[in-house]
């Protein structure tokens, strides 16, 4: 096999699995698109053995091969290859690799957060690390500077994503809604159970979607940091995720039995925004190393 078809088989399981991920990093050079699908190949697997399966043993191979390939020692397999041939481009690290490892195992292991601060955790464990993964690939200039601002926006995605999925968690014995926040708000697990869309849901919704918009916010004052090829796709992902959070309103904060999307029509809006976003950072960009 070629690093091609490695590519190539990596390539496939983003096109299955995530349409926005597909559709932002799909525009970026080939080489860089490929790293792009090789990270997001791992990151599906370790997903998959926790979310579809279940299975400690899968994830504990996982993590098992990923330590034979910190020390040099490459799988044989097409995603470990890719990886490999990723890792020598781009020259990414292993420690985010293995925390999101760590929080996969926090889901197969999963007990309520507490708190907002243990939300927060998991949050980075699962999601800021895959920023901290890519950041060689699409921000080579600034990648050391925008780790703060890559961690907070893979925060704000797993928010959109766990506010977006309420519902579904829930019937998968799952609440990431933190314990202590929902006793603030007086709402209870079983009026998830019950479907529920009060006064009181939707406040303590709306008080999660304001930290993921404030994450949002954090990570756009950095855009003009990252390469010239890699703004775009990141500012695309970001704003089709972020939509989420408004079309879940427009929807009565139905998370509970409606599963959301972003449209077709809607993601064509944020494909031209986008683009005049990734422009007016580029330009704020040369203004501000001019004035240094």
């Amino acid at each position: 096999m070629t690093i091609e078809h490695d590519y190539a088989y990596c390539k496939r399981i983003i096109q299955q699995h995530s349409k926005t991920f597909h559709l932002s990093f799909s525009r970026l050079p080939e080489h860089r698109a490929n790293g792009i699908f090789a990270v997001y190949a791992f990151c599906r697997r370790a997903d998959d053995a926790v979310d579809e399966h279940s299975d400690p043993v899968k994830l504990q191979q996982i993590h098992q091969e990923l330590t034979e390939f910190s020390a040099g020692h490459v799988p044989c397999h097409p995603m470990w290859r890719a990886l490999h041939h990723t890792f020598t481009v781009f020259q990414l690290k292993t420690q985010p690799f293995f925390q999101l490892l760590e929080g996969q195992q926090l889901d197969l292991g999963f007990t309520q957060p507490e708190s907002q601060d243990q939300l927060e955790q998991y949050c980075y464990l699962v999601a800021g690390t895959v920023g901290l993964m890519i950041l060689p690939i699409i921000a080579q200039e600034h990648a050391h500077r925008l780790e703060p601002s890559a961690i907070a926006l893979g925060k704000a995605m797993q928010l959109t994503n766990i506010l977006r999925d309420v519902g579904q968690d829930y019937r998968m014995g799952r609440i990431y809604l933190p314990r202590e926040v929902m006793l603030r708000y007086e709402y209870t697990p079983d009026d998830i159970g019950r479907g529920n869309i009060n006064r009181a849901f939707i406040d303590l919704w709306e008080h999660e979607a304001q930290q993921a918009e404030e994450y949002y916010e954090q990570a756009q004052r950095d855009y003009h940091l990252y390469d010239a090829e890699g703004r775009f796709p990141v500012i695309l992902a970001a704003n089709v995720y972020r939509a989420l959070l408004d079309t879940i309103r427009r929807n009565d904060y139905d998370c509970l039995t409606k599963r959301n999307y972003v449209s077709r029509a809607e993601k064509a809006r944020l494909l031209a925004a986008s683009r005049q976003q990734s422009r007016t950072a580029r330009h704020h960009g040369k203004e501000k190393r001019n004035a240094q």
